[in-house]
């Protein structure tokens, strides 16, 4: 049972999964580990996991700047969550038959869910509430009860199978209220997205371009003037497309000098100015001796409209540059657009942040590391859910995609390396649109927390 478990889990969990999947990957393990022992339980998930946590071994090696140690840690690390969370169902469900039992293991992994999301460096990548990046309905539910509301749902079935396959007798009260809960989301869920949005501030064209040739600080003079060419060529091509709006990837170049830094940025507001569009690029930039990983973007006439340094640097990779310390915002003709770079949009309160601004949009450069490129092109997606904002993100070596505050995809196609590649993409955008979770965050989830701690001493 907990080898097939980890079979399933394998599609769960990879960086491009199987939604479906993740409804049921529990449930052999689930069935398993009620008829043993607790501890036996808890390390019969443990290899479950680790098994499956396995499809993203080599991605974990890359991005931790190709650490073994760090690639198994990361893998045992989260082997040991579905330990703790099987344990913890384990006991709610053998002790005795109580109407809370079939909850035990979704409130389990929504309590971890918040927890991991709070404390994590990596903020809520990772979490299982991403499996559904293909299945918007159950999605929805984010904009109400953050990731653990999507946690919690995907729990729900495989643990009220395991249940009645535990106890056949079980009454039906146990059962009812957990499928009534399931049925209930999911159909609110569908009709929100069916439904879309009455108004709308009228349709936006958006170009998006990229390169994933990166500019570093060992690259050839000539071929960095090539890419940068290359860039300057795609922003008049998608202006005589008569795109409105812009978007070129994260850290384009990491500049050697402020003087070198300086003739590209004018480069671009010369692009902007002649082709009367507004142009918005990430780069790494010198200033004051310090290193900035920074968005900028200027309007039809040149000039600078604004500027974002990152505030969520990735671990390791970045940690020659500064991380910024407040969120922006810039106004684009009727629209107002939050500005944000790549892993910023890891952290759901990031997104929080632009859903209270009452933000119309988000721009995201990004640059992806390749394989990872679906799973973060619609962790991306989620964060417009969450705050009821559309997601406008150009990546390097990933997805450049287009969506409303419904998760839906405007628009999408791969980034390319040498004469790189182009997204122009029409919307209808609709205006700002906080959502109760913009406005009050992880109550659901910190609930959640409440709910498991009572389990803990009530089971």
């Amino acid at each position: 049972m907990a080898l097939l478990s980890a079979v399933l889990l394998y599609f769960t969990v990879s960086l491009h999964p199987v939604w479906w999947v993740a409804w049921i990957a529990p449930l052999p393990l689930l069935y398993g580990a009620f008829q043993t022992t607790r501890r036996e339980a808890g390390w019969l998930a443990f290899g479950a996991a680790a098994l499956g946590y396995c499809s993203n071994a080599h991605y974990y090696w890359v991005t931790a700047d190709r650490s073994v140690l760090v690639a198994v840690l990361l893998i045992v690390l989260q082997a040991f969550a579905w330990y703790g969370v099987v344990r913890f169902a384990h006991r709610a469900v053998t002790r005795e038959r109580r109407w809370y039992s079939v909850l035990a293991y979704p409130v389990a992994w929504a309590a971890l869910d918040t927890i991991i999301g709070f404390a994590s460096p990596h903020g809520s990548a990772g979490s299982l509430a991403y499996s559904q990046g293909d299945f918007l309905p159950v999605l929805q539910i984010t904009s109400v009860a953050g990731l653990p509301g999507v946690v919690f749902l995907i729990g729900l079935p495989a643990s009220v199978i395991a249940v009645l396959l535990q106890y056949r007798d079980v009454s039906w009260r146990t059962w009812a209220p957990a499928v009534a809960m399931f049925a209930i989301a999911l159909t609110w869920g569908a009709l929100r997205v069916s439904r879309g949005d009455a108004r709308t501030l009228g349709t936006v064209r958006v170009g998006l371009a990229s390169i994933d040739d990166f500019v570093s600080r060992r690259v050839p003079q000539a071929e960095a003037d090539r890419v940068w060419n290359r860039y300057l060529q795609m922003v008049e091509e998608l202006a005589q497309q008569k795109a409105q709006l812009i978007l070129l990837p994260e850290k384009i170049e990491d500049f050697k000098t402020p003087e070198r830094a300086q003739e590209k940025l004018a480069a671009l507001g010369e692009a902007a100015r002649r082709h009367h569009v507004y142009v918005a690029a990430g780069m790494s930039v010198p200033k004051d001796g310090r290193m900035y990983n920074r968005l900028m973007i200027w309007n039809p006439e040149g000039s600078e409209l604004g500027s974002y340094d990152k505030m969520h640097l990735v671990p390791g990779l970045e940690s020659y540059l500064t991380p910024g310390v407040t969120a922006k915002t810039a106004r684009v003709e009727n629209a107002s657009y939050g500005l944000g770079i790549c892993k910023d949009f890891h952290f759901p309160s990031f997104g929080r942040m632009y859903s209270l601004e009452g933000v119309d949009a988000v721009l995201d450069p990004a640059w992806d590391f390749g394989e990872d490129a679906w799973i973060a092109a619609r962790l991306s997606a989620v964060r417009g859910i969450e705050g009821g904002f559309s997601m406008v993100r150009s990546s390097r070596e990933g997805l450049m995609t287009v969506t409303d505050r419904f998760g839906r995809i405007a628009g999408e196609t791969w980034s390319k390396p040498g004469n790189g590649s182009t997204l122009l993409v029409d919307f209808a955008m609709a205006p700002a649109n906080p959502t109760f979770y913009g406005r009050y965050g992880d109550v659901f989830g910190w609930l959640m927390v409440a709910a498991a701690i009572a389990l803990r001493f009530w089971a």
